[in-house]
């Protein structure tokens, strides 16, 4: 393979061709081509000679990155040039699959985004994904010594990442409590039967008076229950202010009634 004098393109040499017409009939004129030495001080540069469709044309040949010293791609300048980065600042990291094509040293830097109290550098449980390809995993741990998170009721402990937990609410749904005994209104946090108030009055009890003299109580719903029982003996015997007293003669109140 012979050096020419070019620039640094890869030449196509085509053969001669003959011209025919009727001035030069079958005559095959060519044009001579002299190649003049070349000063090593001329600061040109030589390009191999690669006829296309013969033989191998190695490094020179077209779309070539590496090539010989005369046709080095910058690979590092190429990324830079693109734009990828060969570092990238605090809080960014390299976006995963997305390297430059010419050097992987190179990269695609994304501004990593996790929850609070988690990172893709941490080792608890993954959490969500930091929108460069990473998982976000906890850096400690949310769980409650005692309570729970979910509850309602009074302050029980806090978790490693600051998270407050709660006791059971023994609260019931208004109008229904865990000592009732009428009809079931559900549970509470703790799991507890809760039951609405029982109207019924407690055994021997009525909803109203059957006879002059009784004693009372109230229901779970708060209702005035009556129980009779036997008045106080006529004789000696009145009713002053509600209660039964025993009077003799003068020393009953003037506005009291004998049974």
């Amino acid at each position: 393979m012979r050096n020419l004098l070019l620039s640094t393109v890869t030449l196509l040499l085509v053969p001669a061709v003959a011209f025919a017409s009727s001035e030069f009939n079958s005559h095959t004129h060519t044009t001579p081509i002299e190649l003049e030495p070349i000063s090593p001080s001329s600061g040109l540069k030589l390009a191999s000679v690669c006829f296309l469709g013969y033989g191998d044309c190695g490094d020179a040949g077209y779309g070539s990155i590496g090539g010989d010293g005369d046709y080095n791609l910058d690979t590092a300048q190429q990324c830079r040039n693109e734009g990828f980065s060969s570092s990238c600042p605090e809080g960014w990291r390299p976006q995963i699959g997305a390297n430059c094509p010419y050097n992987n040293s190179y990269v695609t830097c994304c501004q990593s985004s996790c929850p609070t109290n988690s990172s893709p550098d941490c080792t608890g449980n993954e959490v969500a994904d930091d929108g460069c390809g990473y998982k976000c995993k906890q850096c400690c741990s949310d769980t409650c010594p005692s309570g729970s998170k979910s509850y309602t009721g009074s302050y029980a402990s806090t978790t490693e990442c600051g998270s407050t937990c709660y006791n059971c609410n023994t609260s019931c749904p208004s109008g229904s409590s865990t000592s009732y005994t009428g009809s079931s209104a559900g549970t509470n946090e703790c799991g507890q039967s809760c039951k609405r108030c029982n109207s019924s009055c407690p055994s021997g009890y009525t909803s109203s008076p059957t006879s002059e003299c009784y004693d009372t109580t109230t229901n779970e719903c708060g209702n005035t229950c009556y129980k009779a029982k036997d008045c106080a003996p006529c004789a000696g015997y009145y009713e002053c202010g509600g209660t039964w007293q025993y009077c003799e003669g003068s020393t009953c109140p003037a506005d009291s009634s004998r049974c």
